[in-house]
């Protein structure tokens, strides 16, 4: 399953109206459909400044796991 840029967006929103807390449960392995300046340029469109990534968070997505 995959994350398009729509639903991405309608998360953010969300997240604007009720900052999400604590962690998150996801079934099978989630994939981004957007590449890294995709998403950036998205949070900057809905004026929500993103968190840093984790060093160990590779940003190249033909790896099969995308942490290190």
């Amino acid at each position: 399953m995959g994350l398009p840029i729509p639903w991405m967006r309608l998360i953010i929103r969300e997240h604007k109206k009720e900052p999400f807390k604590g962690k998150v449960l996801t079934l099978g392995r989630m994939a981004v459909l957007a590449n890294y300046e995709e998403v950036v340029t998205l949070f900057s469109e809905e004026c929500v400044t993103p968190q840093p990534l984790d060093d160990n968070i590779k940003l190249d997505s033909s790896s099969k796991c995308n942490i290190v």
